[in-house]
């Protein structure tokens, strides 16, 4: 099946999303990368430019930081693609998490790919209208193996610990149970409550 082209004003919106993502991480990429992006954009070509620019970042195990995440996020979002083309690139700092204690995901396994899918998917379906995460962009990061405690990025470099119930389901507002913290010290005491 052929996808459409979106209207002209939401490509426009989607070009400076991808534009602004690219000069976020123009310091951090190579000039070959940042011209590759750019040269598609000025073709018209927004999803394949996003796509590389995600490619390069990722390739090259690049952090970035929220900023870029949610440029990024907002002209995937804007044109239909999968969250996972973000969502696996690497994130600015983030908790302390002992690997005895949490699936780190994904981590470039089939397994992890399906385990994040199922477990993102399970997410969009519990968070209801109410709850403190929906419409809230979000990245999975890791789960908790013993308690099922699922760790997130929020945008703003705010955390959140969501506790999915697998009721495949549309959830009253107080389910999930869901700690949203404001910063990566927060998060790290939270994770460590966890792991104790």
């Amino acid at each position: 099946m052929r996808q459409t082209r979106p209207p002209a004003p939401l490509l426009a919106e989607i070009d400076v999303s991808v534009r602004e993502a690219v000069l976020r991480v123009k310091c951090v990429i190579s000039a070959d990368q940042h011209d590759d992006v750019i040269h598609l954009l000025d073709h018209n070509e927004q999803g394949l430019a996003l796509e590389t620019l995600c490619s390069h970042l990722y390739e090259d195990d690049i952090e970035i930081d929220d900023d870029a995440r949610q440029l990024i996020a907002h002209a995937g979002n804007l044109m239909g693609l999968n969250p996972l083309l973000w969502e696996r690139l690497a994130p600015a700092p983030w908790p302390a998490l002992d690997p005895d204690y949490w699936w780190i995901l994904p981590i470039d396994e089939p397994d992890d790919t399906e385990h994040l899918v199922a477990l993102r998917t399970e997410l969009d379906r519990e968070i209801a209208p109410g709850h403190p995460l929906h419409g809230e962009p979000f990245d999975i990061l890791a789960r908790f193996a013993g308690a099922d405690e699922v760790l997130v990025r929020l945008t703003a470099g705010r955390f959140a610990l969501v506790h999915p119930t697998w009721s495949r389901r549309p959830e009253p507002p107080q389910w999930p149970k869901t700690i949203i913290c404001r910063d990566v010290v927060a998060a790290q005491d939270e994770v460590g409550r966890i792991q104790q």
